[in-house]
Parts: structure tokens; C-alpha cells; sequence
């Protein structure tokens, strides 16, 4: 039996999220969307994919992204996007 997510997506929800994501870039992007999948709890990735037709690989890979960002945030290092290109530009 598959989770299900706490929250349903409402007509006017669903409406703003598909309208919203578009309009955002980079990191932005990634937040919101992966911040619209942690408010929906248990099952929301499966539930955006279904209902908003994001795909789950890309959200997967945005909720690590900002689990990333908030534990570099903690020790002082701002953007795990920034920091990864800093990192391979380093020379050995």
C-alpha cells in the first residue's frame, strides 16, 4: 500500500503551483517546488507528480537540494550550487 499525502491539492492550489513554477528560475525554482513537496507531508512527491505533472526525479533531487542548502547554511557556507562549481574549479 502506497503513502498517502496529510493534504490534498485543491483546483486553486493546483492552479497556483502549476502557474507559479514556470515563472521562477534557478534556485528559486528549486526551493518552491521542493518546499511545496515537504508541506504536503508523507506521499507528496508521488502527489506532485501526479496532480501537477512535475517530475519526481527532478523533486527528489530539489528536496536534497534544500536539506543541502540548509545544512551548509548551518555552518556558515551559503550555496551548495555555488560551493559545487567553487569545488570543481579547484586545482589539485
Amino acid at each position: 500500500m502506497s503513502p498517502k499525502s496529510i493534504i490534498q491539492l485543491t483546483e486553486n492550489l493546483k492552479s497556483l503551483y502549476i502557474k507559479t513554477a514556470p515563472k521562477l528560475k534557478g534556485s528559486d525554482r528549486r526551493q518552491f517546488m521542493a518546499e511545496v513537496v515537504k508541506g504536503l507531508g508523507i506521499g507528496g512527491q508521488t502527489l506532485v507528480e501526479q496532480e501537477l505533472r512535475w517530475n519526481r526525479l527532478t523533486i527528489h533531487f530539489f528536496s536534497h537540494w534544500l536539506l543541502l542548502s540548509y545544512i551548509l547554511g548551518q555552518v556558515g557556507i551559503s550555496s551548495p550550487t555555488s560551493n559545487l562549481a567553487r569545488l570543481g574549479n579547484a586545482s589539485p
